[in-house]
């Protein structure tokens, strides 16, 4: 199984610092020394990422670990758009996320942002990218962290 990251959660998930570390210990864990990997891409995703620029030398880091996956950046974009077309809950502002999601298959995702959360629960997203995808966002959150739905690019 693999997980797409909303830059949002970055230092929850990687900063030993933030005050929220402890929650994603299963997830990081799961990441860094179990099957999971985390998976990102496309043009937005990456200058969001290069803002957060802390995070860059970990991000090549488990790259080079073979523990993250970065999927094609035309595959993203091109999804990107056609999500950014659907959009109608107005505080949705992440659609690199949900084309990431769809054009990786990636059945997982970790974000503060309720936009993000409502717009990934709502039947029209579903739709367009035919699955729901679940989201870790605490500790009792733990079970969702398996084996099952690997996606291809995850294999």
């Amino acid at each position: 199984m693999c997980i797409v990251v909303d830059a949002n959660t970055f230092s929850k998930v990687f900063n030993p610092k933030d005050n929220k570390f402890a929650d994603f210990e299963p997830m990081r864990a799961w990441i860094l020394s179990g099957p999971g990997k985390l998976v990102y891409g496309g043009t937005k995703y990456l200058e969001e990422l290069t803002k957060a620029n802390k995070f860059l030398p970990l991000f090549a880091a488990l790259k080079a670990g073979r523990k993250a996956v970065e999927i094609d950046r035309a595959a993203v974009d091109t999804e990107c758009s056609r999500v950014e077309k659907l959009r109608t809950c107005t505080s949705f502002d992440d659609p690199q996320i949900v084309a990431s999601v769809s054009a990786a298959a990636v059945g997982l995702l970790t974000t503060d942002d309720k936009g993000l959360r409502d717009a990934i629960k709502s039947r029209e997203i579903i739709n367009a990218i035919g699955f729901r995808p679940r989201i870790y966002s605490r500790p009792s959150n733990k079970s969702l962290l398996t084996n099952n739905r690997i996606a291809p690019c995850c294999k």
